[in-house]
């Protein structure tokens, strides 16, 4: 028989390097844009790695005019207050690192619906209800419920018929440091919207106290290291 052999030539030469690429997303405040209803748009631009870049620009209509602009404050996120007009699409106008011009688009705003807000004050977490003033409300009543570590620590019904807005307090006095939840409801128990908050009541901070009863500095020694920490606290260190 015969042994037939075939050679492949492969190019020395390296693949071109993949550009990098940045991403600048957005967050409406309560999940989603209302047309005619200002509220908080968050923003997070990255790289493609994942870590934040500085990022700023404009906001612009479908017409290419400047309705607002846009700086990140943080690891680059910040936020900007926004009312999309009603029938209008919008775009963000951004540079990337490498001054390359970008474009990306705001997510779309809803005809209809309503908007969630939420701030911690002194007296606890302020919520805020809006809904497009002028016009019959979609929902003239809505429930609120709030809970933290499978907890619900907050629960109530707001009537939205005689106002634009509605707003009101959460007490957070008895509640541990943690992500608050808060979502709105239909009376069918339909969520409309949700927001979530961090409680810092500064209780998971205690004194501690690090001995070393028994040192050693060779190789395979024995070191043994005691944490010693109030009688009163439960705690799992590592």
């Amino acid at each position: 028989g015969s042994v037939e052999v075939a050679s492949l030539s492969r190019s020395a030469a390296r693949p071109a390097a993949t550009a990098p690429q940045f991403y600048l997303d957005f967050f409406p405040e309560g999940g989603d844009l209302v047309q005619g209803v200002e509220s908080r748009l968050a923003f997070k631009a990255t790289d493609h790695k994942g870590f934040p870049i500085k990022v700023s620009g404009d906001i612009q209509n479908s017409k290419g005019a400047k309705v607002a602009s846009f700086t990140s404050v943080h690891n680059g996120m910040g936020f900007i207050d926004f009312k999309p007009a009603p029938g209008e699409t919008y775009k963000a106008v951004w540079k990337d690192p490498n001054g390359k011009a970008q474009t990306k688009n705001l997510p779309a705003a809803k005809a209809k619906g309503l908007v969630l807000s939420a701030d911690i004050l002194a007296g606890g977490i302020q919520y805020a209800i809006k809904r497009k003033d002028g016009e019959a409300p979609l929902y003239e009543t809505v429930q609120v419920v709030a809970q933290t570590q499978q907890q619900m620590i907050y629960r109530a019904k707001v009537n939205l018929a005689k106002s634009a807005e509605v707003k009101s307090i959460i007490p957070v006095d008895h509640v541990p440091s943690g992500i608050v939840q808060i979502t709105l409801f239909t009376n069918d128990n339909k969520p409309l919207a949700e927001r979530i908050v961090f409680v810092n009541k500064q209780d998971y901070y205690f004194i501690s106290d690090l001995n070393v009863p028994l040192k050693g500095m060779k190789k395979r020694d024995r070191n043994v290291i005691q944490v010693d920490v109030p009688d009163e606290i439960q705690c799992n260190l590592s």
